[in-house]
Formats: C-alpha cells, sequence, structure tokens
C-alpha cells in the first residue's frame, strides 16, 4: 500500500469522518447565535423603540440600521453554517449504513432526506427574502427613521429566526414566520413609495 493511500485514509477515517467534520459547521453555527443574541441585547432600545437619536449626526445616527444589519449578517451565517451541518449529520448516518455512500449525493442530491431539506430551506428562503429585507431597510433608514428602520429590522430578524423551527412542524406554521417578514418589508418600503408618489423624492 502507498504511504499517499494510507495518509488517504488516515485523513478520511479520522480527520474527515462526518461526525468530526459536523463539530466545525455546529460550532460555527453556534458562535453565530451567541453573537447574534448579544446583538440582539444591545439592540433591546431600538426594539421598544426607545433609541434617542435627537442631536446625533453622521454614521451614529444609523446606527439602529447597523445594528441590525449585523444581527442579519449573523443571523445569515448561522443559516448557511446550519446548512452545512446537516448536510454531515445526515451523511454520517448514511455512512454507517453504507460504506460507499457519496458525500456529494447529499450534499447536492436529496439522499439527507428531511433533515438536509430543512438546511436547504432555511438558508435558501434567507438568500431570497434577503434582498428585499436589506434594501427595504436602509431606504426606510436613509429616507424615512433609521430608528424606525432599525425597530423594523429587528421585528424582520427575529420572525426570521423562528423559520428553521417553524419549517420542521409544516404547513400552515410556517407561515408564523413568512408573513409577518413580508409585512415587515411592506411596512419599511412604504413610506418611501408614498413620498416618491408624492413627489417627496
Amino acid at each position: 500500500v502507498s504511504t499517499q493511500s494510507t495518509w488517504g485514509h488516515f485523513l478520511s477515517v479520522y480527520f474527515f469522518s462526518p461526525l468530526r467534520m459536523l463539530v466545525l459547521p455546529l460550532s460555527s453555527m453556534l458562535a453565530c447565535v451567541a453573537v447574534f443574541l448579544y446583538l440582539l441585547a444591545t439592540s433591546w432600545a431600538d426594539i421598544i423603540g426607545s433609541t434617542k437619536l435627537h442631536g446625533t449626526s453622521g454614521f451614529a445616527l444609523y446606527a439602529p440600521a447597523i445594528r441590525a444589519t449585523l444581527g442579519w449578517m449573523t443571523l445569515y451565517y448561522a443559516f448557511l453554517f446550519l446548512q452545512s451541518a446537516t448536510k454531515f449529520f445526515a451523511f454520517g448516518r448514511i455512512k454507517a449504513k453504507d460504506k460507499q455512500a457519496k458525500f456529494t449525493a447529499v450534499k447536492y442530491g436529496n439522499a439527507g432526506g428531511a433533515i438536509t431539506l430543512l438546511g436547504d430551506r432555511v438558508a435558501g428562503n434567507m438568500m431570497e427574502q434577503t434582498p428585499p429585507f436589506l434594501a427595504a431597510l436602509w431606504l426606510h433608514a436613509f429616507f424615512v427613521s433609521p430608528a424606525g428602520a432599525g425597530q423594523l429590522g429587528w421585528a424582520w430578524l427575529l420572525f426570521r429566526a423562528l423559520y428553521p423551527f417553524l419549517f420542521s412542524m409544516g404547513m400552515p406554521a410556517i407561515f408564523v414566520s413568512t408573513i409577518p417578514d413580508y409585512t415587515v418589508i411592506m411596512l419599511l418600503v412604504w413610506p418611501v413609495m408614498k413620498m416618491l408618489m408624492q413627489g417627496g423624492l
């Protein structure tokens, strides 16, 4: 047996095994969740609408929208790492039964079953809803109210954070996350649209 094949076998068994590889995305996800909770705590004044911006100028004026954007970023990566974790977890279970199983069948196919579907839809729906959310958030911050943008932004994020749990429950539970998020985006955009229609922009 060549040294190369022996080394490859060692890596595949002791380092690149599915359960060991699960540690990286799972720990990264938990780190993102911890940062998200920290940002949530430090943005509490934004959420309850008690942030004071009178006399504030420059970038500090947009602090509520900036905090909401950072909250989005940490939740976005938490969902991506959750997606990766579900792939490694499913592959580990399949590999235990079938030593010839291929990771690509789980990562890019449907071999992982319900658990990987959850990971894919959590990440996929986040990606689908992110462009209108961020656009609406910052349009509102620039043209209407940075404080209002921060408050509505966190409302969107909190309903979005429920998505993984509600998706696992199926329909119609998932609407508890998605319908409020669509509503928040409309609340962010409508004042800007109204200003545009009335010639205020």
